[in-house]
């Protein structure tokens, strides 16, 4: 990763102890969805929390699930095999949640039962999950693309963009500056809870 641990430190700052941190990313397939992982799972095990990866597709790629489903794949590799833990397609997360597992660290997998945005925020309500993580997008030239403030308008909490080399920026939500997402009501709050914990 590029970034110094100043830099992760000033990330877990706004994250409470022992939260939830989301990592949005697909089945396992694209790899710009790697550093979103693994930024989530660092950042959750400094803060002794729990990493979520949560995979809901951007548009309607496959039916929307009757109910959401939360899962914890077995990491640890077991010779007498490992339980059905979802679609097969979803059981490539078993992989990627082997990667990111240590001691002390707690790996889930959110299905939701929604698409895009609704599905994120679906987890965020579900868990109270602290942090949301993305994958960035990449620039294309003159094209206003505002994907990422939209995701943030829908979902109850921060929303941190990862790039391919584990830099990260805040999100903003549509019609808001960048300063509202440091300085947001969330924010203030894990700010006064971090406070208070030292």
């Amino acid at each position: 990763m590029s970034r110094s641990n100043a830099t992760l430190t000033d990330l877990i700052a706004r994250i409470p102890g022992g939260a939830t941190v989301i990592a949005v990313t697909d089945g396992g397939a694209d790899p710009r969805h790697a550093p979103v992982r693994e930024l989530a799972a660092r950042a959750a095990v400094r803060v002794g929390g729990t990493v979520l990866f949560c995979v809901a597709p951007a548009h309607d790629l496959s039916p929307a699930r009757s109910l959401p489903r939360l899962y914890f794949p077995p990491v640890d590799a077991s010779p007498s095999g490992r339980p059905h833990t979802g679609t097969r397609s979803h059981d490539l997360l078993l992989a990627e949640a082997r990667e990111v597992a240590a001691p002390g660290r707690t790996v889930g997998v959110w299905l939701p039962s929604r698409h895009g945005p609704a599905g994120v925020a679906e987890a965020v309500d579900a868990t109270g999950a602290a942090m949301v993580l993305v994958a960035a997008r990449a620039r294309r030239g003159p094209v206003l693309d505002r994907t990422l403030e939209y995701l943030a308008a829908r979902v109850p909490a921060p929303v941190v963009a990862v790039a391919a080399d584990g830099s990260w920026t805040p999100v903003s939500a549509l019609g808001e500056p960048v300063d509202a997402w440091w300085q947001g009501p969330v924010c203030r709050a894990v700010s006064r809870t971090l406070a208070a914990s030292m």
